[in-house]
Order: C-alpha cells, then sequence, then structure tokens
C-alpha cells in the first residue's frame, strides 16, 4: 500500500522551530518530475548552449574584421574614383582629351 501523503520535517541547527510539511503524493511526484526536467534543462544547456555561445564570440570577432575590411576597401575604391577624376581633370587642362576611360 502507497502512502497517501508525505511528511517533511525540517529541523534547524540551533534552538529555532522545527518546520513540518505535509505534501500529497502526486504533489511530491510533481515537485521531483519538476525537478527533474530543471536538472535536464541545465545539462543541455552546459552542453549545447555554452559551446554556441563561445562559437557565437569567435563568428561575432571575426564579423568585425570582416566589416573592417570592407571599410578599408571602400575607402580605397573612393580614393580610386577621386583619382580618376583628377586624371581626367588633369588630362583636359593639358590639353590631352584622351577620352574618359
Amino acid at each position: 500500500m502507497k502512502p497517501s501523503r508525505y511528511t517533511f520535517l525540517i529541523v534547524p541547527d540551533n534552538d529555532g522551530d522545527s518546520r513540518r510539511f505535509s505534501i500529497s503524493r502526486n504533489g511530491t511526484l510533481f515537485i521531483g518530475i519538476f525537478l527533474g526536467i530543471i536538472v535536464v534543462a541545465i545539462v543541455f544547456s552546459y552542453i549545447f548552449l555554452i559551446p554556441m555561445a563561445s562559437d557565437y564570440k569567435r563568428m561575432d570577432f571575426r564579423y568585425n574584421e570582416v566589416i573592417g575590411e570592407r571599410i578599408e576597401v571602400l575607402e580605397l575604391y573612393r580614393d580610386l574614383e577621386r583619382m580618376k577624376q583628377m586624371e581626367i581633370v588633369v588630362q583636359k587642362a593639358l590639353g590631352m582629351d584622351l577620352g574618359e576611360s
């Protein structure tokens, strides 16, 4: 015959009042399953989510590197366009109209 209720008695080390909790069998089962799910979730986070977080940091670092390189390329492209415009202005000023390239 299974008990219908469980009684938990908490006794402190000092002379304080002891506490008594009485929980039904279903309540105890629910608390046990709930704590089991929490433990599984914690283990899951350690196995899967923490490595993903470190991978995210690596990808974020690489992303910032790529963005920096892209900004440099855009600046070089703007400089090239300015140089082309200056070349055309100098050619026209010298009377060497070679056509726009």
